[in-house]
């Protein structure tokens, strides 16, 4: 997208939004049918575009457990340094905001890569787990 695109974009974002809405309203049950019809290819394209991003952050910052070194792809996490433990955040944007400034080079240190058995124990630690959790294991 150009930068001419982006500016006017920008301009007109509101104008954009309202007619997004409006279109959708009147076309919804299109829209449901279509999704009905079409779930498997919609959730396999979001899920791989999900890989691909976390592939890329994983790519920058090194592909292994920072705390042990471990390495094995399919048992590493990005996790928050600053704890959010559980709360509840949408993680293709955050994935979005980490690619972002990866990109834009301003990228400062607000996760971590750890492999699953630290960052549970990084979670026990920090007391970072649902509330939930806690009743169950009788903490």
């Amino acid at each position: 997208m150009g930068e001419y695109s982006k500016e006017y974009y920008k301009k007109r974002r509101e104008f954009f939004l309202e007619y997004s809405k409006e279109y959708y309203e009147t076309h919804r049950e299109y829209y449901k049918e279509y999704y009905r019809s079409n779930k498997y290819i919609i959730c396999k394209r979001s899920r791989d575009k999900w890989r691909e991003k976390r592939n890329k952050i994983l790519e920058f910052a090194g592909k292994k457990c920072i705390k042990c070194g471990f390495n094995d792809e399919r048992a590493l996490s990005i996790d928050h340094i600053d704890g959010r433990g559980f709360t509840r955040i949408s993680w293709n944007k955050e994935l979005n905001k980490i690619l972002q400034s990866i990109e834009d080079k301003t990228f400062n240190l607000k996760f971590q890569i750890l492999c699953f058995n630290c960052n549970q124990i990084k979670k026990v630690e920090n007391n970072e787990n649902p509330k939930w959790w806690h009743t169950i294991n009788g903490q």
